[in-house]
Order: C-alpha cells, then structure tokens, then sequence
C-alpha cells in the first residue's frame, strides 16, 4: 500500500499564490495548483504533480523555469495514471 501524506499548508504560507490567485506579474505562468494537495512518499503532490521543492521554488522561479516545472508536473501526471 502506498503511504499518502496530506498537506499540511505548507505551500500556501510560503507561496500565497498558490491556487488561490493566479501570479500577477506580467509574464509569468499561472500556478500549476489543482488545490488537491496530498503528498506521496516521493513528496510528490497528488493534484498537481510537483514535487515538494518545485512548489517551494515556484513563487521565485523565472518564466522559463516554472514552463519546465509545469512540464515535468504534467509529464509526472501522465506517467502516474493507472488503467482501471
């Protein structure tokens, strides 16, 4: 059984951008978050697919470097779902 941890805030006091608006600044992607934040083992979210760190980094990271954490976000996703 995979061991599911549950977020404790810890995104949202750190980035306030975080699923509750999307970043002001001009240029900059929106935050990737689904507002469904649950960490696996791996401190992967569940919701949205970033790691722990990426999620820590975002309010701070530039454009590119948020596109390539969007990417690898999605890509973790799509590598994650399972056939029912």
């Amino acid at each position: 059984m995979t061991a599911v941890y549950r977020c404790r805030g810890v995104c949202a006091p750190a980035l306030p951008v975080c699923g509750l608006r999307p970043v002001s600044e001009p240029g900059r992607q929106p935050s990737p978050c689904v507002r469904r934040c649950c960490l696996n083992e791996q401190q992967r979210c569940l919701g949205c697919g970033r790691l722990l760190g990426e999620i820590l980094e975002w309010a701070q990271a530039s454009d590119e470097r948020q596109r390539q954490i969007v990417a690898a976000a999605a890509a973790r996703l799509k590598g994650s779902a399972a056939p029912d």
